[in-house]
């Protein structure tokens, strides 16, 4: 790390004994103990002074392991969770990253986020496909989205701020559950802050 540069590195690796996961197939429509689980992979971030008011951040989240421990069987044998399928709900990577501005008293903010693909089952079903009982199953496609915000301060007890969520008005699943749940589209908030 320097005054102009930052950055972290991080290896992790969690084990699970009983993971609480979502269930989307549970009729109950509820969390579900996931049993044993490992998750393993990188954390990265990355803080870069450009100079002349510019500054660039980033970060990403790597995980290529995030899998079930051993196999789950119902009353009756049957395998109801397979020995090393993926634990729904976690994608392989997430990274953001910012480019922001900043003179005088005015902030702005430049971002990226993307998610990659996620598994909405722990069957890992591709095809996105209804149960009988009326629940949503399959493979979550991977989306970004881009956000632009401002924050402008009159002092330091009066500022405004706004922000544009999703520029692009990207079309993405945020989760299935018992219907498909899209993410949200894009949207303009305008804000006014004042400390007493």
């Amino acid at each position: 790390a320097s005054n102009k540069v930052n950055y972290e590195l991080t290896f992790f690796r969690m084990d699970f004994d009983n993971q609480i996961i979502p269930a989307n197939s549970n009729s109950q429509f509820q969390r579900t103990n996931g049993g044993e689980t490992l998750h393993q992979g990188l954390e990265a971030a990355l803080g870069w002074d450009l100079g002349a008011g510019f500054s660039w951040k980033s970060s990403a989240t790597y995980i290529p392991d995030a899998e079930f421990v051993g196999a789950r069987r119902d009353a009756q044998g049957n395998i109801t969770t397979p020995d090393g399928n993926r634990v729904t709900y976690v994608p392989e990577w997430v990274i953001n990253t910012s480019l922001e501005y900043k003179t005088g008293n005015l902030r702005t903010a430049l971002s990226l986020h993307h998610t990659s693909e996620q598994y909405t089952d722990v069957l890992n079903t591709k095809p996105i496909t209804e149960s009988t009982s009326g629940f949503f199953t399959g493979e979550i496609d991977a989306y970004t989205l881009l956000d632009l915000s401002a924050v402008y301060e009159f002092t330091k007890d009066l500022s405004v701020s706004a922000s544009a969520k999703n520029l692009t008005d990207e079309k993405y699943i945020a989760s299935l559950r018992q219907g498909i749940y899209v993410g949200v589209e894009r949207s303009i908030d305008v804000g006014l802050k004042v400390k007493f």
